[in-house]
């Protein structure tokens, strides 16, 4: 069965209270009716009923259709409901690289080199407080060829596959919520937003968009601000030149920022 004719199924099967909260979380995202909403999301292309919505909307309907025998995921086949995610467990050798590197600048080239050194001082049973200095004093420094990519080691950093950094869940969930509010896979498909990243200090999302903006924009940054809970918007060309920032922006006026900025809509 569509995604579309599900929707509609899960919809009629909820009492109606439920359903206007579901639908009003929907319309006041995209910026439109409440049955433009629901035309919208039982037509015959549209997609997973909580690819719509964010946040606990997202798990409201998440949970509810659980209860009605439904599929509660999106298309990504992942769980809706971020709250109930497991932190990730450190390994050992985290937890002596972090007591012994924390606030040290290290290369990420050499972060499979570390955790191999860090395993066989640990393997090896030798006194940590005689070998981890050196280690510190081996990589902390950057007069070695092609060590230029390099990161300040912080509380929630993780190494990930093929020496390229992993920052904590917190900062990820950061950058999912930023696309969500900006339109997730539907200003992905609108905009032609790729290669997008999350990072750290401050959290935020970066991605190139597709041609046609206005000013040859190519790249769009989104810094978020946990004080005042609002965002930078970052706007820059081809070259990396900033074409235009905008600051304090609510989460609510992402999308009207992106398309007054690059002229790209962000949904239909």
């Amino acid at each position: 069965m569509a995604d579309g004719a599900n929707n509609a199924r899960f919809l009629s099967s909820i009492d109606s209270k439920s359903k206007s909260l579901i639908l009003e979380s929907i319309a006041k995202h995209y910026g439109i009716s409440t049955s433009q909403a629901l035309a919208e999301v039982t037509s015959s292309e549209a997609e997973h009923l909580l690819d719509y919505l964010t946040g606990p909307a997202q798990r409201y309907a998440s949970v509810l259709m659980q209860a009605k025998g439904m599929r509660g995921f999106s298309r990504s086949g992942k769980k809706d409901m971020m709250a109930t995610r497991k932190p990730k467990v450190r390994e050992k050798w985290e937890t002596v690289f972090y007591e012994y590197f924390h606030g040290v600048p290290v290369s990420i080239m050499d972060s499979g080199k570390i955790k191999n050194d860090i395993n066989a001082i640990l393997a090896s049973g030798s006194d940590l407080k005689v070998e981890m200095p050196k280690l510190v004093k081996k990589y902390g420094r950057f007069s070695r060829p092609g060590a230029k990519a390099t990161f300040k080691v912080e509380d929630g950093f993780y190494f990930g596959k093929g020496r390229k950094e992993r920052f904590a869940d917190d900062a990820k969930q950061i950058a999912q919520t930023i696309l969500a509010q900006l339109g997730g896979g539907r200003f992905v498909a609108m905009t032609g937003a790729k290669n997008l990243a999350f990072y750290n200090n401050p959290p935020g999302l970066r991605m190139s968009i597709g041609r046609g903006a206005k000013d040859a924009i190519k790249y769009l940054r989104v810094d978020y601000d946990r004080g005042s809970d609002t965002y930078t918007m970052i706007f820059s060309n081809k070259s990396g030149s900033t074409i235009k920032s905008v600051n304090h922006v609510y989460a609510d006026s992402l999308q009207r920022v992106f398309t007054s900025t690059t002229g790209f809509d962000t949904h239909l």
